[in-house]
Formats: C-alpha cells, sequence, structure tokens
C-alpha cells in the first residue's frame, strides 16, 4: 500500500452522521478530510448500526480511498436475550461501571474481507432481532462466536469490556476478558486499542491494557474515536449532544465531550502522541488497512428477485404466458382482439428478455390474494397502467389500448432498471399485505425501507436557537425563519445559500442575510445551524416500499427491527438494495380506497344496495356535470382548488377529459407558470404547436396542459416514436430526467431528437427546439398517460350520483 510508509497513519474508528445525533462527520466531508491528509484508507465504526455502509463504501471507492467498514457494537454484559441491568463493581463504583446504567459495554469491530462484512450484517441485525434493550441493539460472546469469520475486533473505546474491569480494579476478570475475545476471533485477529483525548478515563488504564497486551501477545492499536472532521467542528459536535438530550450549551450537567480531539488528526499528530510511548500503535493501523480486502463482491448486482412456484412442467415464462392467455379470456369473453394478442405477445416477450416474468406473477398473487380477502386495491397507477400484460393479469383494470397508453413508457428492451408497479391498497389493511408477502416469501425475505430524517434548514435554526438561548431562543427562530425566502418544491434554501454569491437563490435571502450582519444572536444561531444542518436525526421507515429476495436478506445487507412494533426494516435506503439487485415493491396505503370502501359499506347499511364500483358506467352525466360546475368539495383529487377551475373551466364530458384535469393538482405543472384556467393553457398549446405543425403529432389527445412548455413524458415519447431515425428506447431518455427533476434532457437525448426531425419538413430553427421545449423547466413532470388510472384510484370511479348541490349542504 502506498501509505505503509513509517509517516502515515490510518483513522479505523470513526463515527460519520450515521451514529445519529452523535456522529457529526459526514461522510464526503470526511472522505476530502483524507484525501487531504494523504491516508491510504478509512474506516467507519457507526453506534450500533451498519446503516452509512453502502454511501461510505462507494463514495470511498469513487475517491480512490480504501474503504474499511465496521461498527462499534454494543455488547450485553451477560446474555443478548437478558434484559436485566448488570453491574460488576459495588455501589459505590457505579460511576465507572457498565455502560448505559448496566446495559451494554462496547467492542470494535472491522471487516476484513467480503465475508466478513456480511458477517457484521448478520450480527448488527440478529443484535436488533434479539437483544434489543431501550435504543441499544446488543451482541454477545456467543453470536459473535457463531459469525467471526472475516472479522476484526478491538478491546473498543473506555467503555470495552476489559477497559471496564480494569477501571473496576478487577485485573484477573479483565485478563480473563481479553482472553476470550482472542479465543473467539484468533490471536491475528485481536487488537489492544488505545486511545489518548487527555482523559483521565483513559490513562487510568493504559497500563493495565498494555499489561495485558504484553501478557497475551496482543498486538497494541492507536485510534482517535473521530466524532467530527475538522477540529473547529468540535462546537457543533457538542450542539448535536444538545439536540441529542434535550439540553442547552449553558447547562453545566448536559452531557458532552471533554476537549476537542476526537477528529481526523494528521498522521504526524497521531505518531507524536504514540511513537515513542508505545512504538507499533500506528503502525497496526496500516497494517490492518493493508489486510483488508475488497468488499466489491458484496455490491456486486446479481439477480436477487424471488423465483415464482409454477405448477409442474412450467417455468416462470411459459406459466406467465398462460395466465396472460387466461386474463384476456376473462376480459374478452368472446375471445381477444388480434391486435391485443399481438402487443401481449410483444409484451411478453420484452419481459422475459429482461428476465421479468416472476416479478409480474408475484405482483398478480398480491393483488388476487388482497381482493380474494376483501381488501380494496387500487386500478393501477403510473406507467404500468400501459401493459397489457398487467391488464389480462388484473394488475390494473385499465385497458392500455383504447387510452392510447404505452408499454414502453413501462419496459423497454433497453430500460436497465427494474419494473416498478406501485400497487394501492385500503389504507387500513395495508399491514395485512405486508405481513401476507412475508408468509409466502419467508420473514427473513421481507422488510420495509428505512428512510432517514435529517435536521432541514428551520429545523436546524429552531434548534440551534434552543440549544443557545434556550425558550427565549424559539422567538429569535421564528424571526428568522420567517425572513427566509419561500420555499421552492417544499424545499428551503440552504443555510450555506444564505451567504453564498454563487448560489442561485442567494439574491432572495438578502432580509435573512442582514439579520445575519446586524444582530449577534441571529449570527451566532446561523452560525451553529451550519454545523447541524444535513446532519441525521432519526431512522424512519418508507410509506410503501417493500424489499423482496430470493435469499435471506441478511445475506446481502443489514435489517433493523423497530422497537415500537416489531416491523423488519432494510438497513439501507431503497436506492441502495435495488443497485445491488433486490426486489423493490410499492405498497401505497391509499386513503380514498378506505374511505370509498367505507361509503360502499354504509350505502349497503343505510340503503340496502350493495354497490359494485366495476358495474358504475363512466359515462354518469350527472357526475360531470357536478365536476364541470367546479364543486368538487369532497371528491378527492378534485377538491384541490386548480384542479376544480380546471374541472370547471374545460366542462370535462367524460372520463378521459377529467382524468387530464388531475395532474393540474402536481406542484410542478404550477411551479413556474401560473396559468389559472385550463382554457389559458388550452390557447397555449395551440399557440406552442403552430411552429411544429410538421411534426407527426400522435398524442393531440393529451390536452389539457397547463402551460405551453408543459408538454407531458407519454406525450413526448409517442410523438418522438414517430420521428425518423428516432431509436425506440431513446425517447424515454428525457422521460427519466424529467422524473428526476432534471433541468434539460442530456445531450444524447437531444441530438437524437434533432436528428429525428431532420428528414421531416421542419426548419432547421424548428429542429433545434425540437423536443426542448419541454424540458426547460427544472421542476417535476407528471404524465398525461397516467391519468385515467392514476385518477380512478383517487375518485374510486364516477360512483356518485349528485343529488343536492354542496352549495346547498347545511353548515357542521
Amino acid at each position: 500500500m502506498s501509505g505503509s510508509s513509517s509517516r502515515s497513519f490510518v483513522h479505523l474508528h470513526n463515527h460519520t452522521e450515521y451514529s445519529m445525533l452523535d456522529g457529526a462527520a459526514k461522510i464526503n466531508p470526511m472522505l476530502a478530510e483524507v484525501e487531504r491528509l494523504q491516508m491510504p484508507a478509512i474506516g467507519m465504526t457507526d453506534h450500533g448500526n451498519m446503516f452509512g455502509a453502502s454511501e461510505f463504501y462507494n463514495s470511498a471507492t469513487q475517491a480512490g480511498i480504501k474503504p474499511i467498514i465496521g461498527v462499534e457494537a454494543y455488547i450485553a454484559p451477560a446474555s443478548r436475550f437478558d434484559t436485566r441491568r448488570i453491574f460488576w463493581g459495588d455501589p459505590s463504583q457505579k460511576a465507572d461501571d457498565i455502560s448505559g446504567s448496566g446495559s451494554y459495554t462496547h467492542l470494535t469491530m472491522m471487516a476484513e474481507n467480503a465475508t466478513g462484512l456480511r458477517n457484521l450484517f448478520k450480527l448488527s441485525s440478529l443484535a436488533s432481532f434479539e437483544g434489543q434493550l431501550s435504543k441499544w441493539s446488543r451482541m454477545d460472546a456467543e453470536l459473535i462466536a457463531e459469525h467471526a469469520e472475516g472479522i476484526i475486533i478491538t478491546t473498543g473505546c473506555p467503555s470495552g469490556e476489559v477497559q471496564t474491569r480494569l477501571r473496576l480494579g478487577q485485573e484477573r476478570e479483565a485478563l480473563e476478558a481479553a482472553a476470550r475475545w482472542r479465543e473467539i476471533v484468533g490471536p491475528e485477529n485481536y487488537f489492544l486499542e488505545l486511545m489518548d483525548h487527555g482523559l483521565t478515563i483513559e490513562r487510568r488504564v493504559r497500563e493495565g491494557l498494555l499489561h495485558i497486551g504484553r501478557t497475551l501477545n496482543i498486538p497494541p492499536l492507536a485510534t482517535n474515536d473521530c466524532h467530527y472532521v475538522t477540529r473547529d467542528a468540535a462546537h457543533n459536535h457538542e450542539a448535536l449532544l444538545c439536540v441529542q438530550t434535550g439540553k442547552t450549551l449553558s447547562d453545566p450537567n448536559r452531557f458532552k465531550f471533554d476537549g476537542d480531539g476526537y477528529y481526523l488528526k494528521s498522521a504526524a499528530e497521531m505518531r507524536q502522541i504514540w511513537d515513542d510511548e508505545v512504538p507499533g500503535a500506528c503502525d497496526s493501523t496500516l497494517l490492518i488497512a493493508e489486510r483488508v480486502q475488497s468488499y466489491a463482491d458484496v455490491w456486486t448486482p446479481r439477480d436477487r428477485m424471488p423465483v415464482f412456484p409454477v405448477p409442474d412442467g412450467h417455468d416462470p415464462a411459459s406459466w406467465l404466458r398462460h395466465e396472460v392467455a387466461a386474463g384476456l379470456r376473462r376480459r374478452f369473453p368472446d375471445g381477444p382482439p388480434a391486435s391485443y394478442v399481438t402487443r401481449a405477445d410483444y409484451e411478453i416477450d420484452v419481459i422475459c428478455a429482461k428476465g421479468f416474468p416472476s416479478y409480474f406473477l408475484i405482483v398478480a398473487d398480491l393483488i388476487g390474494y388482497a381482493k380474494s380477502v376483501g381488501i380494496r386495491v387500487g386500478p393501477g397507477r403510473g406507467s404500468a397502467a400501459g401493459s397489457l400484460v398487467a391488464y389480462a393479469l388484473g394488475i390494473t383494470d385499465i385497458d392500455p389500448i383504447p387510452h392510447g397508453l404505452l408499454f414502453e413508457r413501462f419496459l423497454n428492451p433497453e430500460r436497465t432498471s427494474m419494473p416498478d408497479i406501485d400497487i394501492d391498497f385500503d389504507d387500513r389493511r395495508r399491514g395485512e399485505m405486508v405481513r401476507y408477502a412475508a408468509d409466502k416469501w419467508g420473514h427473513d425475505r421481507v422488510a420495509q425501507v428505512i428512510t432517514f430524517g435529517t435536521i432541514k434548514t428551520k429545523a436546524a435554526l429552531k434548534d440551534s436557537a434552543r440549544i443557545h438561548y434556550g425558550q427565549p431562543g424559539f422567538a429569535i427562530a421564528d424571526r428568522i425563519t420567517k425572513a427566509l425566502p419561500p420555499a421552492i418544491m417544499a424545499k428551503d434554501i440552504p443555510l450555506s445559500g444564505i451567504t453564498d454569491p454563487a448560489h442561485e437563490r442567494y439574491k432572495e435571502a438578502a432580509e435573512v442575510r442582514g439579520l445575519i450582519e446586524t444582530d449577534p444572536d441571529v449570527r451566532t444561531i446561523y452560525q451553529t445551524a451550519l454545523g447541524l444542518e444535513g446532519l441525521i436525526r432519526n431512522a424512519g421507515v418508507h410509506a410503501c416500499a417493500v424489499i423482496m429476495s430470493s435469499e435471506p436478506l441478511t445475506e446481502a445487507i443489514p435489517l433493523w427491527k423497530r422497537p415500537q412494533d416489531g416491523a423488519i426494516i432494510t438497513g439501507w435506503d431503497y436506492p441502495s438494495c435495488e443497485a445491488i439487485g433486490l426486489l423493490k415493491m410499492d405498497f401505497l396505503g391509499l386513503r380514498n380506497l378506505t374511505i370509498i370502501g367505507d361509503a360502499i359499506d354504509n350505502i349497503k347499511a343505510n340503503k340496502g344496495i350493495d354497490l359494485d364500483l366495476e358495474s358504475v358506467p363512466l359515462d354518469d352525466k350527472p357526475t360531470y356535470e357536478l365536476l364541470g360546475r367546479g364543486d368538487t368539495l369532497g371528491c378527492s383529487n378534485s377538491t384541490v382548488g386548480r384542479c376544480a377551475t380546471c374541472c370547471a373551466a374545460c366542462s370535462p364530458p367524460g372520463s378521459r377529459t377529467s382524468s387530464r384535469c388531475s395532474p393540474c393538482t402536481g406542484p410542478a405543472r404550477w411551479a413556474r407558470t401560473r396559468t389559472t384556467t385550463t382554457p389559458t393553457a388550452r390557447t397555449a398549446a395551440r399557440r406552442s404547436s403552430r411552429s411544429t405543425r410538421s411534426w407527426p403529432n400522435p398524442s393531440r389527445r393529451s390536452w389539457p396542459r397547463p402551460t405551453a412548455s408543459s408538454s407531458t413524458k407519454s406525450r413526448s415519447c409517442a410523438s418522438r416514436r414517430k420521428w425518423p431515425a428516432i431509436r425506440w428506447p431513446e425517447p424515454t431518455f428525457c422521460a427519466r430526467r424529467w422524473a428526476r427533476r432534471s433541468a434539460k434532457c442530456s445531450t444524447k437525448s437531444t441530438k437524437a431528437s434533432r436528428r429525428g426531425c431532420k428528414p421531416t419538413d421542419s426548419p432547421p430553427a424548428r429542429s433545434r427546439r425540437c423536443g426542448t421545449p419541454s424540458c426547460r423547466s427544472p421542476t417535476t413532470r407528471s404524465t398525461n398517460r397516467m391519468p385515467p388510472a392514476t385518477g380512478w384510484s383517487r375518485t374510486g370511479r364516477p360512483t356518485s350520483r349528485p343529488t343536492i348541490p354542496p352549495s346547498t349542504w347545511p353548515a357542521c
């Protein structure tokens, strides 16, 4: 290794922001500092979890720095199943006894290779499943012995078992503990961890530790227990601990770290501390860094999709073809039209070529089960509504062909990502569907998905104000937040952007900048808030995402058991899970379906009418007259003012037109241009189309559009599909960028658009505009090809015949 000279050093014991409300070191700044210090590798050992492993690995690898992934584990003083508070010393020694009021000791663990990393995933997961006590996920020696392969451990920080025994004067027990851990992982994998922050608690046990090291031949290892990146960030860490404990900086009894030395010190600083007193302690860090092998196998994508069980004589592909044929016969009792059979065959060929037949069978099974037990299911939403296979299998209830929905918007031969079908369930019974999936595919192979709540702009200001000034600080924070520029797409300006002239919203922040410059209290709050912003406050659960796997999830990722309800949750967010081949499905709990179900139950109870939504016609004239008047209060998605305005302006004659008013509620449609009436939008659309009359435009039916430049994804795809010289998948490139809020299409896609226009009669000026108007706004684009399904799932079809105008309803 390039850094193996005697002047180098590797920090192995570090806490990132994933040590929530304790670690103040963000991963990217930490890696930048490591690069500046010219260190060859860096470790990550967060408290009791491995939530940051994926981000840390990918970021470090990209930066050319070797990642060393580990965990600072909580170790139960007895068995992990024993929830008693245990103390080893006398009552008078309580301050020196087991941490967490008798709950745990610490142990630093690092993965030497991919096998060791997977074992750490298992250990951290099982600690959460079996050893949870209060907020601590605890392991024990028995569990670690079962999964010790490929793991390097150390005696840990001053809260380690060996150090705790030494502080209590129990030298024999300390020696026995060190010998036991050495035996569990092997002599070459156990190190004597030494720290020096100038603390008495460290100095008191150092000689005892070194004696044990000499007795058992345990090599010393110097670490610095880093909790922030640079020395000047110590104040930010103090503030973060106050956020964690709810204390103020002026409280003398608050929990705090003594000193400001818990940062990434240079190799020279570390060697100045240790080379004379404990020779070899710094060299051991380089030895471990050299021993650690690549973890690439853990992040290598592989097919982990569950394989759907099929009858003998079939494989998933042939069974999918069989089920689609049966579904089409159910949909068309007199036989499906030839065009439907042709399209179904094409879709099946694409699905099978991509390796997704099991996916469709799994989704169909989930929806079939839900319907069989009376769980209300939505008719489908999103681009999946463009799949005839999904319609035949009962996944969606929208026939894509009459509505002009495109299968390629959902799946095409060149799409590299997994398909994604959002499934709407009755909000109150979503949990039943998660349990069904776990029962069918294995509780060790199904998990909900973690999310991380970060400290945002306003929260950082309020936290900072409280920890500085207590309760009176909230008034100051309120004054600051009111001076902030308005949020755009629910996002406030970042605190750094307020004083950064290069930021795009710098000019809008003049008012709050004035407060910072003129008010010392505001300046103090702002400076501390800068250090808090973006740090992770807590872990939560994604509203709909569920991960499924063909193998136990702990073979691939860490898991977490939520103490409140026992829910099993992934330790990584869903993009990280999908990147290694795990299947992500969306189980959406839709309150509208709950309301519709309750309404149907009430109708049956009060009127004796057993209403079947599927039998309600889609051309119910009184319903559309109600929408045309704008009397949409209580009509789910149409309640929003701008959608009501759109409906009234359009006077929609039927389900197709009214469904296209649904996107009017999306913030992206209204973020830049405040077109308030559809006739205006219709006029704008006509003006826009005058310059493109010579373009093939198969999707003029996608009117109305809120702005001239807000061409939707499917409309653009359909238009581009007819342009000469454009291969089909190319139109989808821009569509995906719209979904990711990209300000403009890629050069590749724009060039393809121009290439496609040139053979037509469009002049060069129009060719340059080809495909680009719809990319100008940096906001998210919703799709006009989705509303027939999405609108139905939100409104439950036009089920109620209005008899009393809302304007005459009595006041409640």
